[in-house]
């Protein structure tokens, strides 16, 4: 009986990518090889390839293995168990994608060749957020005005800012949020060096009166999205008469000299607080108002709370005689004048007028006398007594 067989060794090396690029050997137990993919970025990728090379004359079976499955890092470009022929060399790739934050220290896997050498290949690394800081990640408008068509709207403004708090790390920021007619973000493709900062201005500007919600997010480094919520409220702004029979006010007969004050209140009741302020339409370049003797108080812009209630004064004081008029009392608020209500009054006073301020005689002859009469009518409101001031007249 001729027995014959041969011997032969398993001629391989198992290598992978360094940080500079070049090929590392590892090495099989006892000793332990370590990969470090360093700090990156949530939702950026970073790649080591692992290289099995078959330098004998005899092909050899592999197998890799791990002692915990995360889907941020998984060995890709191959089968995890296949056979490398002589002569060939098989390329995979340990691929590191971070979609959350997290730490990899203790992350194994071991390579079998051959069923004999065992590679032991320690992982680490860290998935993190890009270091801004932003000023705040929610922001709630709250309820705010809308304006009638044809109105100017009124627009309210937040301003995000946004920190570069990475102590050497230059961060990159855009904004893909397209605007609306409701919301509008300006932000333009900026990168932050370290320690910048940059402000963003949010308008909101509603068009209905509904609710709103938003999400904008901000793209940094190109990779990594992160999402600031926006919400708020389209509401009208009412300010009315806390008693609606005052809607027409009237001051009566008013004396000249004198002066008579009304007395109304106003309530907000819109859901949010409310600036106004009281205005006299001018015309011919007076304050209709004004033109009447009448005043109105407080003057400036007054804010009142929700439901809460406020004065207004209104003030006759005519200084002339004039006919029974009446006029509107405007309100401005929320970029719009309204009528608050209607205002009606005459001033009474004393009027005499002489029918010429000339009386011509002519020619009289001396111890004769001639006489011309001359009529003096009152046209005012209130019997008037007269009489002739005798230290005017000439002597004769």
């Amino acid at each position: 009986l001729n027995v014959k067989g041969e011997g032969y060794a398993v001629h391989s090396r198992l290598v992978v990518d360094g940080d500079a690029g070049e090929e590392l050997d590892l090495k099989p137990l006892p000793a332990v090889n370590h990969v470090d993919f360093g700090a990156i970025y949530v939702n950026e990728t970073k790649s080591k390839d692992v290289t099995l090379v078959n330098m004998g004359r005899f092909n050899f079976d592999y197998l890799f293995g791990r002692n915990s499955n995360s889907p941020m890092l998984q060995l890709t470009g191959g089968p995890a168990g296949s056979t490398v022929r002589k002569g060939d060399r098989c390329k995979l790739s340990l691929v590191f994608k971070p979609v959350s934050p997290i730490n990899l220290d203790g992350t194994e896997f071991r390579c079998t060749i051959a069923g004999k050498f065992e590679y032991v290949i320690r992982v680490s690394g860290r998935g993190i957020r890009p270091a801004l800081h932003f000023s705040f990640d929610r922001y709630d408008f709250g309820p705010c005005f809308i304006t009638p068509p044809g109105v100017p709207p009124v627009a309210e403004e937040v301003v995000l800012r946004v920190t570069n708090q990475d102590p050497s790390a230059r961060l990159s920021l855009d904004c893909t949020f397209a605007k609306t007619l409701a919301l509008s973000v300006d932000c333009h493709p900026t990168v932050l060096e370290p320690g910048q900062a940059v402000d963003v201005p949010f308008t909101f500007v509603p068009r209905e009166v509904m609710d709103y919600g938003f999400t904008v997010p901000f793209l940094v480094n190109s990779s990594s999205t992160i999402n600031v919520g926006v919400i708020g409220a389209g509401v009208p702004a009412r300010l009315e008469l806390a008693n609606s029979s005052q809607v027409q006010m009237s001051f009566g007969s008013v004396s000249e000299g004198d002066e008579q004050t009304k007395q109304v209140r106003v309530v907000n009741r819109s859901l949010r607080p409310l600036e106004f302020e009281m205005v006299d339409r001018e015309e011919m370049g007076e304050g209709r108002l004004k033109a009447v003797d009448v005043s109105v108080f407080p003057r400036g812009k007054v804010v009142l709370g929700p439901r809460e209630t406020g004065t207004i004064d209104l003030q006759f004081a005519p200084t002339k005689r004039m006919p029974a008029w009446s006029e509107d009392v405007i309100v401005k608020y929320a970029g719009v004048e309204k009528k608050l209500l209607e205002l009606t009054g005459r001033s009474t006073g004393i009027e005499l007028a002489l029918e010429t301020d000339t009386l011509p005689f002519g020619t009289v002859c001396m111890g004769s006398q001639q006489t011309r009469s001359l009529m003096l009518e009152n046209s005012g409101d209130v019997t008037t007594s007269f009489r002739w001031q005798n230290s005017s007249f000439g002597p004769h």
